[in-house]
């Protein structure tokens, strides 16, 4: 069911395809196919892919080490960051002990 999503295009399935296949839960680890399927949701502007990319090339784990890969998807990660912030953050109107 996740991988027909991911191969639709979904890019939530992407990520859980991506995470399941670099944890092995529910399929033989495999690392290569996983970071294909984290970047393809990376690419999209998915959080938690962003976060793993970052998080896995920044330690060389099941990727080559590489820093500026590394630094490519936390800064991708602090962007999408921001934005989601900006739309979460209340306004003061609604918070009635604001001034």
């Amino acid at each position: 069911m996740v991988t027909k999503a991911a191969k639709q295009g979904h890019v939530r399935a992407a990520s859980k395809l991506g995470l399941l296949y670099v944890l092995g839960v529910g399929v033989d680890q495999d690392y290569a196919e996983g970071v294909k399927w984290l970047k393809k949701a990376a690419e999209r502007n998915d959080l938690i892919a962003q976060g793993t990319l970052a998080a896995m090339y920044s330690v060389g784990q099941g990727v080559s080490k590489d820093l500026n890969e590394a630094n490519r998807w936390r800064n991708a990660l602090a962007e999408q960051s921001q934005r989601f912030a900006k739309i979460e953050q209340p306004s003061n109107q609604s918070c009635p002990n604001k001034p």
